[in-house]
């Protein structure tokens, strides 16, 4: 497992993107299962973007696990209650816009836990002052019944465009 709190944001870019994509013998038909489910990750990705843009926290919160911990600039939440709170307090004062690109998707044990690594863009409407944030995002999910859930995530600044850090 890729260490989450103890590893620098490069670190733990490198480190997932070096996991091997395809396993070693896989046969044809694994291999297209591979394609589906990094496609279908990426689509998780996306869609998790549309509903942030959307301020719907509560729909946010049931994409992570019961025990998720989330690591920001603005501090370690453990849990969904402490993950709402969070976005509760991102959502208040700002109108949001995210986007993320150069998403890599990596299976820790296929089909049931992943990363994905990504740059996330963050816009911000805010009166008087408009301003943006990019950061890195990494994500480690777990499938639970059926479902990717967040079990991880870790931001950290790398560009900051007249951002004012939000009180936690």
């Amino acid at each position: 497992m890729i260490d989450f709190d103890n590893q620098g944001a490069l670190e733990i870019q490198r480190e997932v993107v070096l996991l091997p994509r395809v396993p070693e013998g896989w046969t044809d038909e694994q291999k297209s299962r591979l394609v589906e489910e990094e496609a279908g990750l990426v689509d998780f990705m996306n869609s998790f973007g549309h509903i942030a843009n959307a301020g719907d926290a509560e729909t946010l919160i049931s994409r992570y696990t019961d025990d998720a911990t989330w690591r920001t600039a603005r501090g370690h939440s453990v849990g969904k209650e402490q993950i709402k709170e969070n976005y509760d307090g991102y959502y208040g004062p700002v109108h949001w816009f995210n986007y993320w690109t150069n998403i890599v998707v990596r299976f820790a044990k296929p089909f049931e836990e992943a990363y994905i690594a990504a740059y996330h863009y963050s816009l911000a409407v805010a009166e008087p002052d408009n301003f943006a944030v990019v950061s890195t995002d990494f994500w480690n999910l777990k499938r639970i019944d059926g479902e990717w859930k967040i079990y991880q995530r870790r931001i950290d600044l790398v560009q900051s465009h007249g951002h004012k850090l939000l009180p936690a």
